[in-house]
């Protein structure tokens, strides 16, 4: 979707990042290869196929599985269809809100340096009738 856009807004004279700014998601092979290579968030992939194949073979043999909602360390992949914003710290300076490594403090999805990070959550045993 996001490389359609791109797409439509280069040839309609929209500047890329200048006039806008687009971020992706999953991080295509096309999207590093495109007119202006798109700024995506990549996922694991492979981890996440792993574990969610570990998770229905546990509930298939085992009668106190233990629910979960994992969450994924999705990493964001900068690329030249964004910029820096006019007037934010540089790179290294401390963001409002953030901790001294430029971490978000208020929790859930933190981007710093150039990764974004998220939080694992658990949750808990649920017997199978």
């Amino acid at each position: 979707m996001a490389l359609g856009l791109l797409q439509q807004a280069t040839s309609a004279g929209v500047r890329v990042p200048e006039d806008l700014a687009l971020v992706g998601y999953d991080d295509i092979d096309v999207a590093a290869a495109a007119a202006v290579p798109l700024t995506s968030v990549r996922q694991p992939r492979a981890e996440l196929g792993r574990t969610a194949a570990k998770l229905l073979l546990d509930e298939a043999d085992n009668a106190m599985h233990v629910h979960e909602q994992v969450v994924f360390e999705p990493e964001l992949v900068a690329r030249r269809s964004t910029q820096q914003v006019v007037g934010s710290p540089p790179q290294g300076q401390k963001l409002p809100g953030s901790d001294a490594d430029g971490r978000s403090t208020t929790g859930g999805l933190e981007v710093s340096q150039g990764h974004a990070h998220a939080q694992h959550v658990t949750g808990q045993a649920h017997p199978r009738p």
